[in-house]
């Protein structure tokens, strides 16, 4: 059985982000995603739909080693 892994492209940023989990937010256009920080504190950001792409790992690797997202 594949890990379930998710990342974000924060676009305002141009940064690809680790993420532990996420939400979406009721009736709303944002989502609350969590990420693990250098201190392996648990932190919870919010943010607009649009500022960020969500993307789940597909189970690979390609062939230099690095984990295929989608």
């Amino acid at each position: 059985m594949r890990e379930i892994k998710f990342r974000i492209y924060d676009k305002q940023c141009e940064k690809v982000i680790p993420i532990t989990g996420f939400r979406y937010v009721n009736n709303s256009n944002r989502i609350k995603y969590t990420i693990i920080d250098r201190d392996g504190d648990s932190c919870t950001y919010t943010c607009k739909n649009s500022e960020i792409e969500i993307m789940q790992y597909t189970g690979q690797h390609d062939r230099n080693g690095k984990e295929i997202y989608e």
